[in-house]
């Protein structure tokens, strides 16, 4: 089957870099007692953030490249405020930045965040609407591990982007 949908890529004269067959980013959100934080990390694909700021006017970042536009964390933590927040509360906490990496497979991103000085004990809500706007079929896969050590999953999408979760 695959090699048929190769070749019938190639007699219509599709570039394979355009073909993106699914949209999933991930969010793990794990609670570190020894720092009293809130650990995050995010698994986004880089074409998807290109797109997606570019969509925004910010163009030509060359993401994960040698070439790498010197102002693209700035842009991305920008771009992550607005469509990944969390909440005790009413209260909106605000993480901060720790960095990037690419993936193994140069394919995606790994960002990493944190809020210091965190309470395990409060209900923590979670907004994910990461990539929600591009993709009408984006899925955000969500675990989150809080003080207790249980570990839960939530898959948020276009009408399902928003979870209180108890400590």
């Amino acid at each position: 089957m695959r090699l048929l949908l190769f070749f019938s890529l190639l007699c219509l004269d599709v570039p394979l870099a355009e073909v993106h067959e699914f949209h999933v980013s991930r969010a793990r959100i794990e609670y570190a007692a020894d720092a009293q934080e809130w650990q995050i990390s995010l698994h986004v694909f880089i074409d998807d953030l290109e797109k997606a700021l570019a969509d925004k006017g910010v163009d030509d970042l060359f993401m994960g490249t040698a070439k790498e536009e010197p102002k693209t964390e700035e842009y991305l933590e920008t771009y992550l405020r607005r469509y990944f927040k969390l909440f005790n509360g009413e209260q909106q906490l605000q993480w901060e930045w720790l960095g990037k990496e690419t993936s193994d497979d140069l394919t995606a991103f790994w960002i990493y965040l944190y809020i210091p000085d965190a309470s395990p004990d409060q209900p923590l809500r979670v907004q994910n609407k990461i990539l929600l706007d591009m993709y009408s079929d984006q899925q955000n896969m969500v675990q989150v591990r809080g003080a207790k050590g249980i570990l839960k999953n939530y898959l948020f999408y276009q009408d399902y982007w928003e979870e209180e979760i108890k400590p």
